[in-house]
């Protein structure tokens, strides 16, 4: 399984563009190295189509389909496209926020972003880790009114930038980085 999966990331590289699972299941099942793989289980038959099957069992779908599987929509009388969710993310989302955390009033701008809809950076210098803390914590059990809902932001993760990397919508030459 190991092998075919490199194998498949490897002819991606080779392409340049994203394989389907059932492409690849077909091309690999030409090979009769899964044959050889569970001969000792006696469940081999050796055959191309049958080949196909478990490989493609075995494989996740990945890609556009996985991306567009929520997005699918029913209409007995039309036929609706495909759409694709990447396309709709550029339209809908409003965008990333970034805030100092050494800004007097960096909690109200957390709270003004999150009611235009945008996702937060925060940001702290690398002394101020212990005021970063304070801040995540702070943003994970005191909830914020936005309009007429009390909530409580999902922290995603914590990024430690060194010296010299730049992040997306910022760069900073001076200082070593912490991202919520």
């Amino acid at each position: 399984m190991l092998d075919l999966i490199r194998l498949w990331h490897q002819e991606e590289a080779r392409l340049g563009i994203e394989i389907d699972a059932r492409v690849f299941a077909y091309v690999a099942s030409n090979d009769d190295q899964l044959d050889q793989a569970l001969l000792h289980l006696g469940l081999v038959q050796p055959n191309p189509y049958w080949r196909f099957q478990v490989i493609y069992g075995l494989l996740w779908a990945r890609g556009n389909i996985i991306r567009s599987r929520a997005l699918s929509s029913y209409n007995p009388f039309a036929v609706v496209a495909d759409a694709d969710r990447e396309i709709l993310l550029d339209i809908l989302q409003v965008g990333d926020r970034t805030v100092w955390l050494n800004e007097p009033n960096w909690r109200e701008q957390v709270e003004e972003a999150f009611k235009q809809g945008a996702s937060v950076s925060l940001i702290a210098p690398p002394d101020a880790r212990g005021d970063l803390k304070s801040a995540i914590l702070s943003l994970a059990v005191e909830p914020m009114e936005l309009g007429f809902l009390q909530v409580y932001p999902l922290v995603e993760g914590v990024q430690r930038f060194p010296r010299g990397y730049g992040c997306e919508k910022r760069c900073s030459d001076n200082l070593l980085e912490d991202k919520v």
